[in-house]
């Protein structure tokens, strides 16, 4: 996909395609309470901008916890 072609929003299957990541892995991700998602009901996006800067900032934290603390947080669990 060309520059001109990118998509201002990104599906679970485009993060895991982009990263290497597994699609089980990525829906994790997502699913963490500092993770810039956005949900419509069952469907979650992620506003491209937004992705690339969480990942530079985790990436510049050396690791991604995937702890289920954190994903039980994102659902108030």
């Amino acid at each position: 996909m060309t520059e001109t072609q990118r998509r201002a929003c990104l599906t679970a299957l485009d993060i895991s395609e982009e990263t290497g990541f597994s699609l089980p892995t990525v829906r994790n991700i997502m699913n963490r309470a500092d993770f810039p998602a956005i949900r419509y009901g069952r469907r979650i996006i992620v506003p491209r901008e937004a992705f690339e800067k969480w990942l530079a900032e985790t990436a510049a934290k050396g690791q991604v916890n995937l702890k289920a603390s954190n994903i039980k947080a994102a659902y108030g669990r």
